[in-house]
């Protein structure tokens, strides 16, 4: 009789220790701790977020408004500098990734600054089908067309003006930034990821039925796409931060 309650107990332990084996497992795997990875551990959240549900996923919309505020485009091709450096050196205030860039280290499209050009405007029908464009008094602007005098001219893409979803033939989930023009004639600098996991983000084909299905604070009328993914950068104005996994081509710096 004590040998079969003997050998009872031992099997209720070795049970026991195998199901913590496997909790302690879970906790630790890689997959698990990929979705709660933080860029900058420890901080605040943005003080200027918007949630939007699409499709059963949860997304977050980071924003700063453009309007107000002294705006530059810096060129990070060849100095490959940390975000966050640039940012300090520059004393940006809020600040975001630019435009997309090639292998060779070039921008992809136009991309004139101060009347200084760094690479002249691509054909590209399908991408790069809008423009950010600064005036000479400051003032912001994105569309599918640009003002000839515009000192600075920053293409990129797609440009949306309509709730459509995308037809792609290559997507993916990524993290996203974004400029954003509202119903009154405002502009935004925009991020959006997954609400749990600040690395990933919606597929591109998705931007749009999200964007507009936003009815507070701002209704949305047009988006122009930066790059996103693993060269995405973005700083709001009360410092919250999203860092860059590999080098940003250029920063949008506002000051």
């Amino acid at each position: 009789m004590k040998l079969v309650l003997f050998v009872f107990c031992l099997v209720i332990l070795l049970l026991f220790g195998y199901k913590f084996i496997q909790q302690k497992r879970l906790i630790i795997s890689p997959s698990t701790f990929q979705e709660n990875i933080s860029p900058t551990p420890h901080q605040k959240e943005s003080l200027t977020s918007i949630l939007v549900k699409h499709e059963e996923t949860s997304y977050r919309i980071l924003y700063t408004k453009l309007a107000g505020q002294t705006i530059t485009i810096i060129p990070n091709y060849q100095t490959k500098k940390a975000a966050a450096t640039i940012v300090e050196e520059n004393t940006c205030k809020a600040a975001s990734s630019g435009g997309f860039y090639k292998e060779d280290n070039k921008p992809l499209g136009l991309l004139k600054i101060n009347n200084e050009l760094f690479n002249p405007e691509s054909n590209d029908t399908r991408l790069l089908t809008g423009f950010f464009f600064i005036g000479k008094n400051n003032t912001v602007g994105i569309g599918k067309t640009y003002p000839d005098d515009a000192p600075t001219v920053l293409q990129s893409g797609p440009y949306f003006t309509s709730a459509n979803r995308l037809q792609l033939r290559q997507d993916g989930l990524a993290r996203r930034i974004m400029i954003i023009e509202d119903t009154s004639g405002q502009f935004y600098l925009a991020a959006i990821t997954m609400q749990e996991n600040t690395h990933s983000g919606p597929l591109l084909a998705n931007l749009p039925p999200i964007l507009f299905s936003i009815k507070e604070p701002f209704r949305v009328t047009s988006i122009l796409n930066l790059d996103g993914g693993s060269a995405s950068f973005f700083m709001d104005e009360s410092g919250y931060t999203l860092s860059e996994l590999t080098y940003v081509g250029s920063l949008i710096c506002i000051r």
